[in-house]
């Protein structure tokens, strides 16, 4: 049996999320070995494989995830190649929220703000 690793996160309802994370595939060893399964609440958003690399460089790959009305999220990272406990190898995992538009046009504007007030102070002087 393949191994895996999951978490629980905690969401509001349609939160956007930004996971990121690093892969590498085991080098010198059979392409139907390094396949790595990532999966949001139950449903595969992407298979990571190196294409049969032959040396083990790591990339950095960046997801958008949506959370779910539940409040509850789970995030699994699973093996999806051949069962021999060699596989593919997964570093530096991190989720972290996206601000929502709303709040970014909020700052965008406070800080327009702020511009302007220091303009007519300046002239002013």
């Amino acid at each position: 049996m393949n191994s895996w690793i999951s978490q629980d996160i905690s969401t509001g309802a349609n939160q956007s999320l930004l996971l990121s994370f690093a892969y590498a595939p085991r080098a010198g060893v059979s392409a139907a070995s390094n396949p790595i399964d990532v999966l949001w609440n139950g449903t595969s958003i992407g298979v990571y494989s190196g294409n049969g690399a032959v040396s083990s460089s790591w990339y950095n790959v960046s997801l958008f995830l949506l959370g779910n009305g539940s409040g509850t999220n789970t995030l699994k990272f699973k093996a999806a190649g051949t069962s021999d406990s060699y596989g593919g190898s997964l570093d530096n995992i991190s989720v972290t929220a996206v601000p929502e538009p709303e709040t970014s046009a909020m700052l965008l504007a406070g800080l327009g703000l702020l511009a302007a007030v220091a303009r007519r102070r300046k002239t002013r002087d």
